[in-house]
């Protein structure tokens, strides 16, 4: 449940702004956009798995091509 997860996450972040995004591809791109020389970007929660799973629907997908699309992209 996305909702839940939102606020577990949010619960432990004390800073005021916050930017949702629940489309994993898109969140990774908007964040290598924001990121500025110095920063890291860092996606967790998924690690190598190749796959995942969405309302009960196994989606191929990768954390690892979402990156390469976006520094792509912001090039």
């Amino acid at each position: 449940d996305l909702e839940t997860i939102f606020k577990q996450i949010v619960s432990g972040i004390s800073k005021k702004t916050i930017i949702r995004e629940d489309d994993r591809d898109e969140a990774i791109l908007k964040a290598v956009k924001m990121a500025k020389k110095g920063d890291t970007v860092v996606a967790t929660g998924m690690g190598p798995e190749p796959t995942i799973l969405i309302k009960g629907q196994e989606i191929k997908r990768s954390d690892r091509a979402a990156f390469e699309k976006a520094i792509h992209v912001r090039k």
